[in-house]
């Protein structure tokens, strides 16, 4: 069973992670703002109050004007934005540098949207009923584009020396462009040809229509009705448009009909409460099981118009569309109800339904409406109850591949990370519109609500004196992201990207001082802690100030050190000594990080008085069988004595790296060999029992 369950979210996994399928989620996320605009202004208009509508009439006539102006430029051009927010984000899929040539992309998209309705074209296939033809178009239209692109001008070049690049650009896209616009139009003349319709919506309503063309209404027609609305919901078609006809011609007349039970207001008010999918069972779903911090706020967001059977905001903000692992409960669920609303009437729990009701009534209260009797609120209620269940599990399965694809892709971010440390190059997470940029954002996201909420977890490393006790330690930042520890340096260069490090370090340094004061309470001894910084914030005066309030609110001068990062050259830095100066008043020493014997240590030693240095990792890996790192570490030594700095070596993971180094005159260590950075209790107690082992009695002889 685990075998099976591990192939089917490996199969599920694999096509979240494809990128039409992963440019398509994006792309409706990207119109969450659009969608949430136009349902309220919907759901204003369609209130089903009494009152509302006869103010709509007289007075609130311009108010209603508004509502509807609002409602038809966000949800009346729908297709057109989605066209646009999914070719961009698929567009980039591609690889190509030309960013300009991307844009041309999405213009070439709209373009095959617009042609694939030819002459028939009407302002309302802008909004929901060219959904889906609008996912084809944003994901054809790019494809076949590049195609062209590359076909057409991979040996070639259109452009002359000295030309603008965006008049490039607007060249070599002409005959691209015109080629995919064609292609497009052409397939709309072979529908029209073929099949004597406008275009592929109408097909699509035609071909349902012939499909119930002989049947009238009940419950298999019903059940039918329903796995062919949702369906077609799944996949971008609005099937309330798709399927109109058929409602009217099969279902309607049944509510006037006391022998039929099965009716287009029983499916609303019973099979369909919430909208498509019974929607308002996926609500309560999520606010039951989600643990996705977006997926809540997605719920919680949606819920005042999703209340009113408004559910374009979950369905296209989740999205439902193209979500394999949503497919089964959205269709299945408003099955079951329609059953069980199909049994409570043949038991005699609720009446045939004959009263209409207005769409936008909200649950419970449709349900009495619709009957006429407590009844029907009573089986409203079991039918989102067993319906919420029935999505549950789906809820968590759904989160579970979210929470695996977000691991690949932490994991491709580490890799390329570490590949451009080794190669000497900045990264830059958030210049490109990948998969990489969209997790790097949602990181940074969770990175400044742990900052904010005092989340940051810090765990210290021990530095020991040649005497082997405990002199002090390092702390350093461990942070989680999706379950799992995220790469140290990678959490820094993202916060120094998104210009959040100050905060993030100030709250490290505040969590610091804090750990102190336990550590003292609990060793009863003073012991120096030390923070890293960069030589920005040395420089910065409000943050100097910052760190100095600090220790002196706690009282802990002497027990806080700051190391600043020795690869940044201070040239260009005139504070710096003058805040060394105040921070050595205080009591908080400064340390040089990676020290080696680079131009940027040298010109920290040259004018400002540290407290200590930390030598380059390399050189201590390497001072067991490389002799000049050997004699560069004695050098370093050697200045620290004329200087007044204390040597302090890291990395050090053997004993005989440690003898080496205490050779060559080196009386500090930290590294493996004594400890790994370890949570604040371990550390704690990590002290107590070193210190009290040094401190037994020796046994005589």
């Amino acid at each position: 069973m685990q075998r099976m369950y591990q192939k089917v979210l490996d199969l599920v996994t694999a096509i979240e992670n494809n990128n039409v399928f992963s440019s398509i989620r994006k792309g409706f996320i990207l119109l969450i703002p659009i969608l949430l605009t136009g349902a309220v202004a919907l759901m204003l208009r369609n209130f089903p109050a009494e009152a509302v509508q006869e103010f709509y009439a007289g007075p609130g006539a311009g108010f209603y004007d508004i509502l509807l102006y609002i409602y038809n430029v966000t949800f009346g051009f729908m297709s057109a934005y989605l066209v646009l927010s999914i070719s961009y984000y698929y567009s980039f899929t591609f690889n190509v540098k030309d960013f300009s040539l991307q844009v041309m992309s999405m213009i070439v998209s709209f373009g095959c949207f617009l042609a694939t309705f030819g002459p028939s074209l009407e302002i309302s296939h802008l909004g929901h009923l060219g959904v889906f033809t609008a996912l084809i178009c944003a994901i054809l239209g790019p494809k076949l584009f590049f195609t062209f692109c590359n076909m057409i001008y991979k040996r070639s070049h259109a452009y002359a020396v000295g030309a603008d690049v965006n008049f490039r650009t607007s060249i070599i896209s002409i005959v691209p462009m015109i080629l995919c616009i064609a292609i497009f139009l052409g397939f709309n003349l072979l529908l029209t040809a073929l099949f004597g319709v406008a275009n592929l919506n109408e097909l699509i309503a035609e071909s349902f229509t012939a499909l119930f063309q002989n049947m009238v209404s009940g419950l298999a027609s019903g059940v039918l009705f329903l796995f062919m609305l949702n369906l077609l919901w799944f996949f971008g078609i609005h099937a309330g448009n798709a399927l109109d006809q058929v409602a009217s011609d099969v279902f309607v007349e049944a509510n006037v009909d006391p022998n039929s039970i099965v009716s287009k207001t029983m499916m609303d008010n019973f099979a369909l409460i919430g909208g498509c999918g019974m929607t308002i069972c996926l609500l309560l779903a999520l606010l039951i099981a989600a643990r996705s911090k977006s997926n809540r706020r997605l719920a919680w967001s949606s819920a005042p118009v999703l209340i009113f059977n408004i559910n374009e905001i979950l369905v296209y903000g989740l999205p439902i569309v193209l979500n394999p692992v949503m497919l089964i409960p959205f269709i299945v669920v408003p099955i079951v109800s329609l059953l069980i609303t199909y049994g409570a009437t043949m038991l005699g729990w609720i009446p045939v339904i004959t009263e209409s009701v207005n769409w936008t009534t909200p649950p419970l209260l449709s349900g009495y409406l619709s009957t006429g009797t407590s009844g029907g609120v009573i089986v409203q209620i079991i039918v989102i109850a067993v319906g919420t269940l029935i999505y549950i599990p789906f809820v968590r399965l759904s989160e579970k591949i979210q929470q695996a694809r977000e691991i690949l892709l932490v994991g491709k971010m580490a890799e390329k990370f570490r590949k451009s440390q080794e190669d000497g190059i900045q990264m830059k997470f958030m210049a490109k519109h990948d998969d990489i940029s969209v997790t790097a954002k949602s990181m940074l996201l969770q990175l400044r609500s742990d900052v904010d909420n005092k989340k940051i977890e810090l765990y210290y490393q021990p530095q020991l004196d040649v005497n082997d006790r405990i002199a002090g330690a390092e702390a350093l930042l461990r942070w989680r992201y999706s379950g799992q520890m995220i790469y140290p340096p990678m959490v820094i260069a993202l916060a120094q990207e998104d210009k959040y490090y100050t905060e993030l370090t100030a709250r490290i340094i505040e969590k610091v001082c804090d750990d102190i004061v336990t550590l003292k309470k609990e060793t009863r001894e003073d012991i120096k802690i030390s923070a890293n910084i960069t030589v920005e914030q040395l420089n910065d005066s409000k943050f100097v100030n910052s760190v100095i309030e600090m220790v002196e609110r706690r009282g802990l001068k002497g027990n806080l050190g700051l190391e600043v990062t020795e690869e940044t050259s201070i040239m260009y830095y005139d504070k710096i000594a003058q805040h060394i100066d105040m921070l050595n008043a205080c009591g908080i020493p400064i340390a040089i990080d990676d020290f080696s014997m680079g131009q940027t240590s040298l010109k920290y030693l040259q004018t400002n008085d540290f407290d200590s240095v930390k030598l380059d990792g390399a050189l201590v890996k390497e001072v067991a069988k490389n002799v000049r790192s050997r004699d560069i570490i004695k050098s370093i030594i050697s200045l620290g004595n004329t200087l007044g700095f204390v040597t302090i070596a890291e990395y050090v993971e053997t004993r005989e790296i440690r003898d080496l180094l205490y050779e060559l005159g080196c009386k500090y260590f930290q590294g493996y060999l004594y400890s790994p950075a370890i949570p604040p209790e371990e550390f704690i107690a990590f002290y107590k029992k070193h210190m009290a082992a040094l401190e037994a009695p020796k046994p005589e002889g």
